[in-house]
């Protein structure tokens, strides 16, 4: 049985769930539900190795900073299409369902 660590994120409304067992990358899912629809690649390809230990701050810091990065491109995205930053997230999710 493999070890897996959990960290869980309410950020602007919108729940995030992630799930690693130490390999290259940590399942993310959104909203709560269903399977995961993204993957942080935590994986430094030229040193051979992951780039974080497998411990539980390590998965919440890493989780933090990919849920900001996503807020980033939603306010990219939103200042362009003059639409506001809820909506990315709302067909981000709906998208990720198919």
């Amino acid at each position: 049985m493999s070890v897996q660590l959990k960290s869980h994120m309410t950020h602007r409304g919108r729940t995030f769930d992630a799930t690693w067992e130490g390999g290259a990358y940590i399942d993310v899912r959104f909203g709560g539900y269903g399977p995961p629809t993204e993957v942080i690649n935590v994986y430094d390809y030229e040193k051979g190795e992951v780039e974080i230990p497998f411990e539980q701050s390590a998965l919440r810091r890493t989780l933090k900073r990919w849920v900001f990065a996503q807020d980033i491109e939603a306010e990219d995205w939103a200042r362009e299409h003059d639409q506001p930053v809820d909506d990315w997230y709302a067909a981000y999710i709906e998208n990720a369902r198919y």
